[in-house]
């Protein structure tokens, strides 16, 4: 959700709102990636439906890094306002995906900044960059 807010504030020249010191670390997922796991789980004869598997990115990213990266993709600084953390927000999160290489033969295939590339490319061809 924050990689979406960060590329709709920079094509729109707006600020983006980060709360905290942007060194919070997420495990960013492609959306491509995860419908993948999608289908491979509904087509799968070793999980049975209610399993519950991690899928995630693979890759410990921080925010900042996601909003330098879109600025690179986009050729332009991202203008960002700094907020206070949000109340018992955690500092790093990620998501073990064991379960989901075991069974599924899964692990992502799309790296942090290729991703990104693809999400800023979409919003730019759609509508949403116009409103």
């Amino acid at each position: 959700m924050a990689t979406g807010r960060v590329i709709a504030a920079a094509v729109a020249g707006d600020e983006f709102t980060m709360f905290g010191d942007g060194r919070q670390i997420r495990d960013f997922t492609f959306v491509g990636d995860v419908a993948r796991a999608n289908r491979l789980a509904v087509e799968s004869q070793f999980v049975s439906p209610g399993t519950a598997i991690n899928i995630a990115g693979g890759s410990a990213t921080s925010l900042q890094a996601v909003i330098d990266t879109v600025g690179e993709i986009l050729e332009r600084p991202v203008a960002v306002r700094v907020a206070d953390a949000a109340a018992g927000d955690v500092r790093e999160t990620h998501a073990d995906t064991s379960r989901a290489r075991r069974l599924l033969d899964w692990t992502p295939r799309v790296d942090i900044r290729a991703g990104i590339a693809d999400h800023v490319a979409w919003y730019c061809s759609s509508s949403l960059a116009f409103r």
